[in-house]
């Protein structure tokens, strides 16, 4: 958490599309190559004790990442706090054994990759309807979402299930996978503190779903309809979000293929 704390401030002032890709992008390159560092470097030089080290930093990152969370009432800082709860629970997978830990980190950064890029889609198109300032990325702007744009409320509504880890969805399949990398590494601390870290996450998660669903219409205009690009970019995170959660094989075949790399 401590090496996190920029990140807040950075997505709340950069434009979203830029924190889209910051949030997935550098998060998956920054993983490959700590993946490859610590699995395939680390254990040639004796003594390190990196697994300690890293079991303290996730279980600091999922914990402070979701409790602070929980009192964000902007989209983007409340997404900002979930991505580095999300890299708490990647560490979990980089310090549990080396052939269950890669093909979950790798499924997970895929699923994370859609899920995070479409939720900030969604927030781009609500936020422009609040003219990019604060109001337009304030939770309340979410609210009766779901009768004046029934589509793009859906959307975020896979994106943030995605993200809770509710199935039929590719949140729900990646941090199966990575707790089930704890468990077969007898990481036990490790996958009882996700497990609960998960359930604080629902909390923040949810309530924009609820708002979208179960509050009457914020006031304004309402979000105007995406462009053909943005439009095709939302629906294949969103498809991609569904797929993987029901179809994730072929995925976990390329990590395996990943492992057997390493």
């Amino acid at each position: 958490m401590p090496f996190h704390a920029w990140v807040p401030d950075v997505y709340q002032g950069a434009p979203t599309p830029v924190v889209a890709l910051m949030a997935a992008g550098t998060k998956a390159a920054a993983f490959g190559a700590l993946l490859r560092v610590v699995h395939s470097g680390l254990p040639i030089a004796g003594g390190i004790d990196w697994r300690s080290v890293l079991t303290v930093l996730a279980v600091m990152t999922m914990t402070l990442g979701n409790v602070v969370a929980i009192t964000q009432r902007n989209i983007k800082r409340m997404l900002a706090y979930s991505s580095i709860a999300h890299a708490g629970y990647l560490l979990i997978a980089v310090v549990s054994p080396i052939g269950s830990g890669v093909q979950s980190a790798a499924f997970y950064l895929v699923s994370y990759t859609f899920m995070t890029m479409g939720a900030f889609i969604v927030a781009s198109i609500v936020g422009r309807a609040g003219g990019e300032g604060e109001e337009g990325y304030s939770l309340s702007s979410y609210a009766g979402l779901g009768r004046r744009r029934p589509m793009l409320a859906a959307a975020m509504t896979v994106f943030l299930l995605s993200l809770t880890g509710i199935p039929p969805t590719a949140g729900f399949i990646g941090k199966w996978y990575v707790f089930k990398a704890a468990v077969e590494g007898q990481l036990y601390l490790l996958a009882v503190v996700g497990v609960l870290n998960a359930a604080i996450a629902a909390y923040y998660y949810l309530s924009p779903v609820v708002a979208m669903w179960m509050q009457d219409e914020a006031e304004g205009p309402g979000p105007a309809r995406a462009d053909a690009a943005t439009a095709t970019a939302l629906a294949l995170s969103c498809a991609a979000t569904l797929l993987l959660g029901l179809w994730p094989g072929p995925v976990l075949d390329i990590a395996r293929e990943l492992y057997a790399y390493l």
